[in-house]
């Protein structure tokens, strides 16, 4: 068996779904999954920590959402910018994916510490959009919504379902916080932002 398997990491991840799917999650073994790809232990830790990351590997979301806040147009509206940088990860990371994507929800559903993972990986994305619209110099509350529908589309792909993406509208109810035609003052989307997320 040659050192390097081409697509190793491809087979090893295949391998780990399958397993996760069949026997569940705390019932798969590293040795079982490479078992099944007909790898070696220690090429399965040449790509991955642990199993777990299998599911959660190079997950750099908040990092490229920073960059792509930060790289915006500085007159480029939040609605605007949100539902291009949800075209662009699309188009790079969810594209074709879809029935693998549905079959990692379906494992991390199953499992309460997945689950908790998969929680805090949307908190520290929640946090990068927050932190970048507010040094774009939008508010506290207008920041959080803008935050709240840019990773509930992300996520919404990342699991296997879809949203809505032409510029300027969206399927979830906060996006009417950004509305383009500037029908709301600030002090406006201010008080309707705070109702909706039940802040003082």
């Amino acid at each position: 068996m040659s050192r390097w398997q081409p697509g190793a990491r491809e087979r090893l991840e295949r391998a780990a779904l399958e397993l996760f799917v069949e026997q569940g999650f705390a019932a798969t073994t590293v040795s079982g999954i490479t078992a099944r790809a007909g790898l070696t232990t220690r090429t399965f830790f040449r790509h991955y920590a642990d199993k777990r990351e299998v599911l959660f590997a190079g997950d750099d979301a908040p990092a490229l959402a920073a960059r792509l806040i930060a790289d915006a147009p500085s007159a480029m509206e939040p609605m605007t910018l949100i539902t291009e940088g949800l075209r662009t990860v699309i188009q790079a990371r969810f594209e074709g994916r879809r029935d693998e994507l549905r079959v990692r929800r379906t494992i991390v559903g199953a499992d309460e510490g997945l689950g908790e993972r998969e929680l805090r990986k949307r908190a520290e994305l929640s946090q990068a959009i927050r932190s970048g619209f507010q040094d774009r110099g939008l508010g506290l509350l207008e920041a959080a919504v803008a935050a709240d529908v840019a990773v509930t589309g992300c996520t919404s792909h990342s699991t296997g379902g879809s949203m809505r993406t032409t510029p300027g509208r969206c399927t979830t109810s906060s996006c009417r916080h950004f509305r383009p035609c500037g029908r709301w003052s600030p002090d406006t989307r201010r008080r309707r932002t705070a109702r909706s997320y039940r802040l003082p």
